[in-house]
């Protein structure tokens, strides 16, 4: 399917992103750091497409139903949640560092899933009790939270190693109040 084939690459543009953000942390050229950001987002639309196309190709199979309904739909929706919603954060707290703790998370998940072809791939047809409107909504709303929440995991290692006190000194991360209401408010989006 192509949407897999697409989301082979999204892995690998989301795992040199990673490591275009840690080294943006530690030479602190703004070229480095807005590349990473672009090679992000161009992650974050390849994976919608490959989103879209496997909804679409539910279609064509005779299933019809938005690819949210097993672990790899599941997680391949998570890491893009979290990238979603880490491009909002980068953009409204204009804090690229924080792409070198929350991309990795996304990364990693998305190479799990895609690369070791931990859960099974295939489209199929929904089980009675998902066949119901409520799935879109409820899954949206649920792996939202749920990204937020990893946004905020990658925040509160950043705050951690902010006020650790062999770190304190270094310019290299935002200060440890900026860090705490990135953090407070991506709390309050995941509840």
């Amino acid at each position: 399917m192509l949407s897999n084939k697409i989301l082979s690459v999204v892995t690998f543009v989301y795992l040199f992103s990673t490591l275009l953000y840690f080294v943006y942390l530690v030479a602190r050229k703004e070229v480095i750091g807005k590349l990473a950001t672009g090679i992000t987002t161009a992650g974050l639309l390849g994976q919608i497409i490959s989103f879209s196309l496997r909804w679409k190709e539910s279609y064509t199979f005779g299933y019809g139903h938005i690819p949210l309904s097993n672990q790899f739909e599941s997680m391949v929706f998570f890491a893009m949640m979290i990238i979603l919603i880490y491009l909002l954060w980068e953009r409204k707290f204009k804090v690229k560092t924080m792409g070198a703790f929350v991309t990795p998370i996304a990364s990693v998940l998305l190479a799990l899933t895609t690369i070791t072809r931990s859960f099974a791939n295939e489209i199929q047809p929904l089980v009675p009790a998902l066949q119901s409107n409520w799935l879109t909504y409820h899954v949206i709303t649920c792996f939202l939270g749920y990204a937020a929440f990893a946004v905020s995991f990658g925040v509160s290692v950043m705050y951690l190693i902010k006020v650790s006190s062999n770190w304190r000194e270094l310019g290299v991360l935002p200060d440890a109040a900026i860090l705490d209401d990135i953090n407070y408010k991506a709390i309050a989006i995941g509840f």
